[in-house]
């Protein structure tokens, strides 16, 4: 079996692993006031990811130094989709596709839409070749011009009923939404939780040089990444996020009226990771004299 791993300009490699060790960080601090009585906090949870290497071939690991030193993001990371949903990675991936994982876009509200519910938002459906354009890292894209009157943004909605068939709703520890391309700043990132018929916010992305703004080598391949874990008085993300058709829906919105917000490209991962790797790595090892034979060592990732 291999995990995959890879960058937001292509599609994931699989790396085969001697071994997997996966470990989640909650992130405790536990500490004793003056009067001797505990003081605990718990954060949002981070996982460790470790594998390794007793034959790393050569072509493996061109690739995967490769990708290591590829900085290709101002906020960089890989993509890490851990086994086992590596070996069906099509129930774990999901790129917008018309009627079934729907791209909306939203421009005729004049109230911030994240004070507002799911369905009294205005929102269109994109159509077949506009939902297309975000399912493909290259030059075509979506934009909501920016209007004086109202909030522009989109909504995407996945359904992740494959991944719950073949696994399980309760088996959900992230959600992660790559999102490339980004013209004004700056956006923020919600998901709607069902449970609580509101919308939960997951990060916002500001850049501080509008200029970059014209630069299509910048604003067409910005890079956005947000990943939702268990939150706050929640028992699980699929409790929570999912509705009765195993949908999950998030809104990419600008902060204010009057602002333009684009898309370019979108992925979905469920159960895969933003990661790191730590340093130092020490799958230089070669397992004998240099032949062309393979390496050995291990591979330890952190999540964003």
């Amino acid at each position: 079996m291999g995990f995959m791993l890879g960058k937001s300009n292509s599609t994931l490699s699989t790396f085969t692993t001697t071994n997997q060790r996966i470990s989640y960080d909650t992130g405790k601090i536990m500490e004793r006031s003056v009067n001797r009585a505990m003081q605990s906090y718990r954060f949002t949870e981070k996982g460790n990811f470790q594998y390794e290497y007793q034959f790393l071939t050569e072509a493996d690991y061109r690739t995967l130094i490769y990708m290591l030193n590829d900085r290709n993001s101002l906020r960089d990371g890989l993509f890490l989709l851990p086994i086992p949903y590596s070996d069906n990675s099509a129930t774990a991936i999901y790129t917008p596709l018309y009627n079934t994982h729907n791209v909306y876009t939203i421009s005729d509200d004049a109230t911030a839409p994240w004070g507002m519910a799911l369905s009294a938002i205005t929102k269109v459906q994109a159509d077949n070749t506009n939902t297309a354009k975000l399912a493909t890292y290259d030059t075509d894209y979506l934009n909501v011009a920016a209007s004086s009157l109202y909030y522009s943004g989109f909504i995407f909605q996945f359904n992740i009923n494959a991944f719950v068939a073949a696994f399980s709703q309760n088996e959900i520890r992230r959600l992660t939404l790559q999102i490339n391309g980004m013209n004004s700043s700056p956006v923020r990132l919600f998901c709607w939780n069902v449970s609580r018929s509101t919308w939960y916010l997951m990060d916002d992305f500001r850049y501080f040089d509008d200029s970059q703004f014209t630069d299509g080598s910048f604003y067409l391949y910005k890079q956005i990444v947000g990943q939702l874990g268990p939150t706050y008085g929640e028992v699980s993300v699929g409790d929570s996020y999912l509705d009765g058709n195993d949908i999950v829906t998030f809104m990419l919105v600008g902060n204010e009226l009057n602002q333009q917000v684009m898309a370019q490209y979108v992925r979905l991962f469920v159960n895969g990771f933003w990661v790191d790797p730590e340093e130092p790595m020490d799958i230089e090892n070669y397992m004998v004299s240099f032949t062309g034979a393979g390496r050995q060592g291990t591979l330890n990732l952190s999540e964003v």
